[in-house]
């Protein structure tokens, strides 16, 4: 993901960015990212995006609306069975953020919300200002 990537690549402009915030914003912000890793994590090989997001209403062509304004869906716990106890907490930590931050909102918010910090954190990192 690209905030992994300023994390490595500019962890000083990334903090300070991340640092600029209220505590608040700041939970929202790693709660949001840790919530979108849940659902990468999970896509693929667990979980489809039908798994994820629904279309705002069951009315014929409701599907082929933009997915910005589908919803997050309520998921169930992860089975953590067959992982280590940091695994375990891992991966229930980014559960609670996806439950926290995602379920129940609108796709198009989440990824507005991520990339308004992005877009800061990137502008801050560009060479005219590292």
């Amino acid at each position: 993901m690209v905030d992994a990537t300023l994390v490595h690549y500019r962890p000083d402009s990334y903090g300070y960015v991340l640092s600029d915030l209220s505590l608040v914003q700041r939970r929202t912000v790693e709660e949001i990212f840790a919530g979108l890793r849940f659902v990468r994590n999970r896509m693929g090989s667990d979980a489809d995006h039908a798994d994820f997001i629904q279309p705002p209403d069951s009315h014929p062509g409701a599907a082929a609306a933009p997915v910005a304004t589908w919803t997050w869906k309520p998921v169930p716990e992860p089975e953590l069975a067959s992982l280590t106890q940091r695994g375990q907490d891992w991966e229930m930590r980014r559960y609670r953020a996806y439950r926290a931050q995602l379920a129940g909102r609108l796709v198009g918010e989440t990824f507005s919300r991520a990339t308004e910090f992005l877009r800061v954190a990137a502008e801050s990192a560009s060479p005219s200002r590292a």
